[in-house]
């Protein structure tokens, strides 16, 4: 009698867990673009030369980036106050439409991202210097992570 009721008890598990297998999950999140942000610290002194960094040279390869299909948008955020002496002044947000788009570059995408230095720089030996100059001179990467959007759905 004891096996009549074991031989029940796993056909009703078998049962339930075809049923749970036949219908769908919901979803309760939607995932969204992928972002690259980076947080930057400003060295003493040179906040005029990281914003000249910023507004002759990266905003535009940023913005050749995005007409070209290659980033979805980008931001610059600012922090009213530091929390402490090694916080971050500046963070640039880029957002890219998945995880394949900012990591991987195939042949394709680098001879586009070359061709836009070009563009932008005039020359490698030009790119370096303003590189050295006022990019690298200016600041300090705090940190820099890769973070996903999502949208979390309602309850029913």
């Amino acid at each position: 009698m004891k096996r009549i009721y074991l031989i029940a008890l796993l056909l009703s598990f078998c049962f339930v867990g075809a049923q749970a297998q036949t219908q769908p999950q919901e979803r309760t999140v939607t995932e969204g673009p992928v972002w690259r942000i980076s947080y930057l610290k400003i060295k003493p002194g040179k906040a005029a030369d990281h914003m000249k960094w910023l507004r002759e040279y990266r905003m535009r390869i940023l913005d050749e980036y995005k007409r070209q299909g290659m980033i979805i948008d980008y931001k610059f955020f600012t922090q009213p106050t530091l929390d402490s002496p090694n916080d971050w002044d500046i963070m640039e947000a880029v957002q890219h439409k998945n995880y394949n788009d900012l990591l991987d570059h195939d042949e394709a995408r680098s001879k586009k991202i070359e061709e836009i230095g070009q563009k932008i720089f005039g020359s490698v030996e030009n790119r370096n210097k303003v590189w050295a100059e006022l990019r690298d001179a200016s600041r300090e990467i705090i940190a820099s992570q890769i973070v996903r959007e999502m949208q979390i759905k309602p309850m029913n």
